[in-house]
């Protein structure tokens, strides 16, 4: 006797992106990110974040604080998930006297 079970296996994720420098961003800067497959997925910005669908997305990050903040990026195609953590700089304000 055999049988067959037959399996389904997910490519692996990886979350690319492209900026100008790393993943520390000034505020208001973009940043594009991609996935290394041709099968769109599921991008947003911190837990709580927009989705974006697609096998591209690119997000703009403000910080009006005063100290840099850390934002997570996270893609999910069927299932696997993949993050990159981006420190968003905040605003400079030039003053004088």
């Amino acid at each position: 006797c055999s049988d067959t079970i037959l399996v389904d296996v997910n490519p692996d994720v990886v979350l690319q992106h492209t900026s100008s420098n790393d993943t520390t961003v000034c505020s208001g800067e973009s940043i594009l990110f991609s996935n290394t497959g041709s099968l769109a997925g599921n991008y947003k910005v911190g837990e709580n974040g927009a989705i974006t669908n697609g096998t591209t997305a690119t997000f703009t990050f403000v910080n009006t604080g005063t100290v840099v903040r850390q934002d997570t990026v996270f893609l999910t195609i069927n299932g696997c998930s993949d993050t990159i953590l981006v420190d968003v700089n905040p605003d400079v304000v030039l003053q004088h006297t």
